[in-house]
């Protein structure tokens, strides 16, 4: 079963920023029931989060490329977020502004979070937004210069990919990536005891078959990373059945006509509407695809053929666009989360992926943020999926993820 609609992949949620002792504050918040003014994305590999507002101050965590923080106070050069129980600090270059666009033909934006609130105005598609903070089904948004709300259904979060300047003094730390690791190349990703694969239940099948596949390798990650082999089992499970290649070879893949659209289609609707579409208001459902005015529309996803077919058409309308909006492989990593698997371009993930499984299995591991690791080994599925497969199929997904946790843990390995 292939992801639908990913992290966009990619997103978690960190708890906290910082003060600010620099000279010219633009936003500030009472001490005691501080208002949330926005929230922000990390953009450096890792970012120290430090108790006051000063280079020189302690260390009280780090946070990862694209952690969310609740802002509370910005000045020149630190912004201040919560933090656990308090509030702790960051530098500003290293945080970016989170944006949402619009996926809806319109959107309504309300006075409340509440579906009877007043219609302050209406939002068209492809409008970016800017998100000021993250409610149970609905986003805080800034209109026309005051708080609203709008339905998270019909936004899709937009991150920002800024490179960061290792010249200055809070440069972040230099990500490893499991794919570099000459030790954990030489181990099989092959377990030297294969489970036995029953026929049913389904979910049992796939999960064995999914251990007999990568339960090597994947023992010794989630070791690293002190989650439960089982987990990790569960979300591949999920994502692509345990597999990485179709049955021609060719590494797995779902191409997405909306994202599509988002990075090439938007500019070029002509040609875009002649070969691809979508459904208006979810725009992750009804892809269809055709190459030309004299052929019929083609449901292409559950198909590798015509989903290989749909991928190379687009890219010969865009090749980076084409490339940055399909997932790949066992973990269905979307193209656009190439630099969090440490690759140059979604292209290079690709051959990767292509050329071992070993690298399917070193980009999930790598996808994996700390947040992720956190609801994984607490069991909250729903939680993960919140962040691996987005909010809005955090429950579906979630629940998945958990049937086939159950089903592997009664396995005998």
């Amino acid at each position: 079963m292939f992801n639908l609609f990913k992290r966009n992949k990619l997103t978690n949620l960190a708890k906290g920023i910082a003060t600010g002792t620099t000279s010219h504050v633009i936003h500030t918040a009472k001490q005691h029931n501080a208002e949330i003014i926005k929230v922000g994305i990390v953009n450096a590999g890792v970012l120290n989060i430090r108790q006051n507002a000063d280079a020189q101050a302690q260390v009280l965590g780090k946070l990862s490329r694209g952690a969310l923080l609740n802002i509370v106070e910005q000045t020149d050069e630190w912004y201040k977020f919560k933090y656990n129980s308090g509030f702790a600090y960051v530098v500003t270059k290293f945080v970016d502004d989170l944006t949402g666009v619009v996926n809806a033909g319109t959107l309504n934006v309300r006075s409340a979070p509440d579906k009877t609130s007043e219609v302050l105005g209406k939002l068209t598609r492809n409008v970016q937004v800017p998100i000021l903070q993250q409610l149970q089904g609905w986003y805080k948004i800034r209109y026309n210069g005051s708080p609203a709300f709008v339905v998270s259904e019909f936004i899709q979060l937009a991150f920002n990919q800024v490179i960061v300047d290792d010249s200055d003094n809070e440069k972040p730390v230099e990500k490893t990536f499991l794919k570099d690791d000459a030790y954990l190349n030489s181990i099989s990703v092959i377990p030297a005891k294969l489970a036995t694969v029953p026929d049913e239940p389904r979910e049992s099948r796939i999960v064995a078959e999914t251990y007999n596949n990568f339960g090597g390798l994947l023992d010794k990650l989630s070791a690293k990373l002190n989650i439960e082999s089982a987990a990790a089992i569960a979300v591949l499970a999920v994502e692509s059945g345990g597999k990485g290649y179709g049955d021609s070879g060719k590494v797995l893949i779902r191409f997405e006509n909306h994202l599509f659209y988002r990075y090439w289609g938007k500019n070029n609707p002509k040609t875009f509407n002649k070969h691809f579409r979508f459904a208006e208001h979810e725009m992750w459902k009804n892809h269809e695809f055709r190459k030309d005015d004299s052929s019929d529309w083609v449901s292409f996803h559950g198909n590798q053929d015509l989903e290989w077919e749909a991928f190379n058409f687009a890219r010969t309308l865009n090749d980076d666009a084409a490339l940055l909006s399909a997932s790949y492989g066992a973990p269905q990593v979307l193209g656009f989360n190439y630099k969090m698997l440490g690759y140059q371009n979604p292209e290079d993930m690709l051959n990767n992926f292509q050329r071992d499984i070993r690298y399917h299995v070193f980009g999930l591991f790598d996808f994996f943020t700390e947040q992720m690791c956190v609801k994984l080994r607490k069991k909250d599925f729903a939680g993960f999926a919140e962040y691996y497969n987005g909010q809005g199929q955090a429950q579906k997904y979630g629940g998945f993820i958990s049937k086939h946790y159950s089903a592997f843990k009664k396995l005998k390995v």
